[in-house]
Order: structure tokens, then C-alpha cells, then sequence
């Protein structure tokens, strides 16, 4: 039996000396070969959601388990040698040793970790092949390797940084804003390269990112985040097309159409609580255009939502979509 490459059970975070969890997931999975974006408003938990499957922080309730080892048993040091050797990870802030060469930056993962080494060697030939290789697809010249990582662009050092993530072949790739910095030539090199480790290897995808074409030609499902929740989830395009949450509505029909000629673009009105200060019931409820009154008083799961002709139902946590409150709706 394979085993999933992240499975969330039951989980609560919050910092220290704080009554209440900053964010709460009943259950979340991702399989290998599968590409999973998460989303939501800044502020949401993202990067909290992130720092826990990464082990960087640690949950104070419930079970966290990356590629079968349950993160939260695990010592700090044993979650930074299991980060290393398992997980590719591209963030906005890079993190590149700037005295070090591209090529330096690029392949620390093999000198560091024996797991990174071997798979590089093993599906290459070499770890220098294996540089070569993504340096080529990132468009990173010769030239360019020898030069060091504190004289690069911004847009170079977000291609060192994906390169470095993928060396050596991790099982988890987890990716903030991945292309943020990068023209759309290179974005769509960078994502050719996801899709590809995702096919080619079985390894699996989080990504976080604000272009929705990203999320559509790359993904396989969307979660949506808000006030340190999942409010829905399902596959793309069903998510995308197809939104049921009040939350994704508003944010979808939010996006640019080119095709549409609007003279301002649809907004959701007012703003998403501080996750210190979530109000009574569903989160989402002040800013609601369909809120009635249980929506005030009690906070929904996610359910199952099924629409003609889908193979997979979305989950949506909204009481609009629990059958047994469909006669409440106002």
C-alpha cells in the first residue's frame, strides 16, 4: 500500500500563552504524484499550515504525518534531517547562502544529506549531472553558475532556489509563491519542471501561489483557507468553475477576466477577522451575502457537496450545503 505523502488529523496550532488555536484542519491528505493548492486571504494561516508540515513548528494537538513519520514525535533535530532528506522546499524568501556559487546553492542538499546524494546519482549519473539538468531547464547559463548568489537578480535567485528544492529528487515539494519574481517564460519553465517531478517521480505538490493560471494548468485539487480553516476543497476545475463556499465565490469572481469588460472589478466587502479574534459561528458570516441564523451561532464541518456529472464531490464547511439546514436558509 503506498503511503500518502501528508496526512493531517484533528489539527490545532496556536503560539504560546493563546486560549484559543490560531488555526484548526479536521483532516487533510496528499498522495503522491498528486499537486495541491492551498489558498485563501493573507493572514489565514498558510504559512503557519506550512511551518507545521515542514516541521519547523509542531502541533499542540493532533497528528501530523509527513510520508508516513509522524512529524510531532519527532525531536527538532531529528525534523531538520528528516526536512533535508524528504522535502524540497521553495519559499519567498529564498534563503540562499549568498557567499556560496549558484552552483554551490543548488547542490548543498547532496552535501548534506546522504538520501538527496544517492537519488541524484542514481537517476543522473552524477550530482553535477543533476545540476546541469535543472540548471538547463531553468534557463541558469554557465556563465551564471560560478557567479555568487549575493549578485544575482531576484528573478535568478527564485530559479537557484527551485533548483535547489529539486535536487536530489525530494517526495514532497512544498512551493510558496514559486513564481512570483519570474517573466512568464520562466514561470512556465518552473512549472513544466512541478508537473514533471510530479509524472516522472511520484513526488507531491503544495503549492501556494496568487496566479490563477498556475492553479489551473498545475493542480489537481484546491483548498481554500479562511480564518485558519478550510472552508472548501476538491478538484480544480470544479472549485474553480464551480465554486460553493460563499468565501470562493466571492474570490473567483474577484479574478481579471480579459474576455469581460467591467468598469471595476467584484470585491468582497469588508475584511477577514484576526485569527486571534474569530467571531462566533461560521468565520465568514460578518461578510456574507447568504448568512442566516445558524451561520451566528455554530461553526459547520466540511461536507460532501456533489453536482451532476462529478466523479469527485467537493467539501464545503458552509451550513448552506448541510441538507439538514436547507430549510433554514433565508
Amino acid at each position: 500500500m503506498t503511503v500518502a505523502a501528508l496526512e493531517l488529523q484533528n489539527i490545532e496550532f496556536s503560539w504560546p500563552q493563546q486560549a484559543k488555536p490560531l488555526f484548526a484542519i479536521a483532516e487533510l491528505t496528499l498522495q503522491q504524484g498528486e499537486t495541491l493548492f492551498i489558498g485563501g486571504p493573507s493572514g489565514c494561516g498558510k504559512t503557519s499550515l506550512l511551518s507545521l508540515i515542514t516541521g519547523i513548528q509542531v502541533a499542540q494537538h493532533g497528528t501530523c504525518r509527513v510520508l508516513g513519520t509522524t512529524m510531532n514525535q519527532l525531536s527538532p533535530s531529528d525534523r531538520d534531517r528528516f526536512r533535508g532528506e524528504h522535502l524540497g522546499l521553495i519559499f519567498q524568501q529564498f534563503n540562499l547562502l549568498p557567499f556560496l556559487t549558484v552552483q554551490e546553492n543548488i547542490e548543498l542538499p547532496s552535501k548534506l544529506f546522504d538520501r538527496r546524494l544517492k537519488k541524484s546519482t542514481q537517476l543522473f549519473g552524477s550530482v553535477q549531472a543533476h545540476v546541469d539538468r535543472l540548471c538547463d531547464a531553468l534557463h541558469l547559463e554557465p556563465a551564471l553558475r560560478h557567479r555568487r548568489a549575493n549578485l544575482l537578480s531576484v528573478g535568478e535567485q527564485q530559479r537557484v532556489a527551485a533548483a535547489r528544492a529539486l535536487l536530489g529528487c525530494p517526495s514532497l515539494i512544498v512551493a510558496d509563491e514559486p513564481t512570483t519574481a519570474l517573466d512568464v517564460s520562466i514561470q512556465a519553465q518552473i512549472i513544466s519542471l512541478l508537473k514533471n517531478v510530479c509524472k516522472k517521480r511520484g513526488a507531491a505538490v503544495m503549492l501556494i501561489t496568487h496566479d490563477m493560471g498556475v492553479i489551473a494548468e498545475t493542480c489537481d485539487r484546491v483548498a481554500v483557507m479562511y480564518a485558519g480553516r478550510i472552508a472548501e476543497i476538491g478538484p480544480v476545475h470544479q472549485v474553480i468553475n464551480h465554486p460553493e463556499h460563499p468565501y470562493t465565490v466571492g474570490l473567483m469572481a474577484s479574478i481579471p477576466d480579459m474576455d469581460v469588460d467591467r468598469e471595476r472589478l467584484n470585491q468582497i466587502d469588508g475584511a477577514m477577522p484576526r485569527l486571534n479574534a474569530i467571531p462566533k459561528g461560521c468565520a465568514f458570516n460578518p461578510r456574507c451575502p447568504q448568512v442566516f441564523d445558524r451561520c451566528l451561532q455554530e461553526r459547520p464541518d466540511l461536507a460532501a457537496v456533489s453536482r451532476s456529472g462529478q466523479n469527485t464531490p467537493t467539501q464545503v464547511a458552509c451550513w448552506l450545503h448541510h441538507a439538514n439546514t436547507l430549510e433554514g436558509v433565508s
